[in-house]
């Protein structure tokens, strides 16, 4: 049967799914399936990417095996970004569309691209095998045998191979799935051999080298450092073809069923099309679990992109509540002109203190200019000390703040003003920048008084809540007995009257505890390697971040736990809205 009567009849048999029958139901699945495969391109397009430029921005990782995984990620990568959704637009028209010539050009263009890349997967897959037997059989001769240039000159290879084989597509039925068929049975055959091979090998070394410490009493050589070596290596490319190799199984079993492309035909390489496309995203949390290099360098790029999403966000809240409060003369009290100075240090560090952390983790990890490395670290540092510890104590300033409030209600508008607060906060900046400055000249120092400081401040903030809960509790059980014993009706505003410092006192807290949940992470890992000799750059790095989370998430405290600032914020917004539409 020639294809054009096959896409006649499938083109047919789609057109009953139109009606208004029992068909209904496949229409449903194939639409399922198709949303379904957007999260899955996504998945597939960012676990991808990040392999891809983690690699790219880590020069000790481009080997001849990582450049020749790096070609699988590519594939699967184009799988994410072109196929799947070529293959949702594909279904959808096949579906929903009344065009024949728009849903056989569609197919085509599906069909091209996906043979393609699926194709340049298979090969590269192969190829892997093949590079980890000839590190196994011949690991003197390797490094001379496989080189980056050579595996670059295959991965080349592959692609313009397999870019030529779609073009089968315009000739017959039988040349297209012989060609298919081939490609697939070489590729399988190749892997399959490859991996027998490395298990017959490393299980030759394995007891040779058991034999040699029998004998010996010791293992001298570091064979068996060497064994486990290969064996790790072994299995790595074992598993990316074995889990390759499940999910094309299905497809490959109804291709080979479905030669007659039916309507159940057209369902069920639907279905298995996107356990083809489930390669694609298995195959970066692969390369993560089994290679430590990939895992550390995914990490540190993950790690700098939320860096910036969270700059972001903590620049653009920070700003709003800032400029909102600005605008509005009544929001300006004490307690409101702390939470500003909180404000503006959280600010500082989505605005300074992070694109200077993305910075010095991009140098420290790609520069070769240690006088660099050193500048950027110091700088970092001292911005970053100083702008978390102004965090730190001024959130002790607003337990404080609390404290007094409730403790001397009538005398806190005498006590508390807005002058005594702004030379306060001034002195606050003040010492943290002098103490974040002794980074330059005096690290031993920094490390004693930002423990003192430290310490100072989570002993003030925490005896102060405590004291807080204290009278807030012994208020609310003094007004109960009050309303028992009197019954006036004065009940709803003594209750309205504990409400407010309940939900005064937990504020504060919110935001202490908030704060110490962000911060303790990285001191303790600061501690740690100050005291012993340990590589902490990466516990550094995502520890740090976990402290920026404190300055992107305070704004929507703020918002959440104050009206006046809640609307304030959203006032600000809407006029913002209302500018640019204007």
């Amino acid at each position: 049967m020639s294809e054009t009567s096959i896409n006649s009849s499938l083109s047919n048999s789609l057109q009953s799914i139109d009606g208004q029958n029992i068909t209904n139901a496949i229409r449903n699945i194939l639409v399922i399936n198709c949303v379904v495969n957007i999260p899955l391109a996504l998945t597939s397009f960012v676990g991808n990417t990040l392999v891809l430029y983690g690699v790219w921005k880590t020069p000790t990782l481009r080997s001849p095996s990582i450049i020749l995984l790096c070609g699988l990620a590519l594939s699967d990568l184009a799988v994410g970004i072109v196929a799947q959704p070529l293959f949702i637009v594909n279904n959808l028209l096949r579906v929903y569309s009344q065009s024949q010539n728009v849903k056989d050009v569609f197919s085509s263009v599906y069909n091209t691209f996906g043979y393609t890349l699926c194709g340049i997967s298979l090969c590269t897959v192969a190829v892997i095998s093949l590079d980890r037997l000839i590190a196994i059989e011949k690991a003197l001769e390797y490094p001379r045998l496989v080189t980056i240039p050579r595996a670059k000159r295959v991965l080349v290879t592959i692609w313009i191979m397999c870019v030529l084989l779609p073009a089968l597509q315009l000739s017959s039925l039988y040349i297209r799935v012989s060609a298919i068929g081939i490609v697939t049975s070489i590729c399988l055959g190749v892997s399959t051999t490859s991996h027998l091979l490395i298990y017959k090998t490393v299980r030759y070394h394995q007891r040779t080298i058991q034999i040699q410490v029998l004998a010996v009493g010791k293992n001298t050589d570091g064979s068996l450092d060497n064994m486990l070596k290969y064996k790790k290596s072994a299995l790595n490319s074992f598993i990316v073809f074995l889990v390759l190799f499940i999910c094309y199984f299905p497809y490959f079993v109804v291709y080979a069923i479905y030669s007659q492309s039916t309507i159940n035909g057209f369902l069920a390489r639907g279905l298995t099309s996107t356990i083809v496309f489930v390669n694609s995203v298995v195959n970066p949390f692969l390369y993560c679990w089994r290679l430590r290099e990939i895992r550390e360098a995914v990490k540190q790029t993950l790690n700098c992109a939320v860096n910036i999403l969270l700059a972001l966000t903590s620049i653009a809240g920070n700003t709003l509540v800032l400029h909102g409060i600005w605008k509005t003369p009544s929001l300006r009290s004490p307690s409101i002109l702390l939470l500003c100075c909180l404000a503006f240090s959280d600010l500082s560090v989505g605005a300074i203190v992070q694109p200077l952390f993305v910075a010095k983790d991009f140098i420290t990890l790609y520069s070769e200019s240690q006088v660099l490395k050193d500048i950027f670290w110091d700088v970092y540092n001292v911005f970053g000390f100083c702008v978390c510890g102004i965090s730190l104590c001024t959130v002790t300033a607003i337990s404080v703040d609390r404290l007094i409030a409730l403790q001397k209600p009538l005398q806190y508008p005498s006590i508390v003003t807005n002058s005594r607060v702004a030379c306060t906060l001034g002195t606050i900046w003040a010492v943290c920048v002098l103490l974040a400055s002794s980074e330059v000249w005096a690290k031993r120092f920094l490390l004693i008084a930002m423990g003192t400081v430290i310490s100072i401040c989570i002993f003030v903030s925490t005896i102060s809540n405590l004291i807080i809960y204290g009278k807030v509790r012994h208020h609310q059980h003094v007004i109960q007995i009050q309303v028992q014993a009197v019954e006036t009706n004065n009940k709803f505003i003594t209750n309205s009257h504990v409400a407010g410092l309940k939900r005064s006192a937990m504020n504060s807290f919110i935001l202490f505890l908030v704060l110490i949940i962000c911060y303790c992470p990285y001191f303790v890992i600061y501690l740690v390697s100050s005291f012993y000799s340990m590589n902490s750059f990466l516990a550094t790095s995502l520890t740090s971040t976990i402290v920026f989370i404190n300055s992107a998430v305070n704004p929507f405290l703020y918002c959440w736990r104050l009206h006046e600032i809640r609307n304030v914020v959203k006032n600000t917004y809407r006029k913002l809205v209302c500018c640019k539409l204007i």
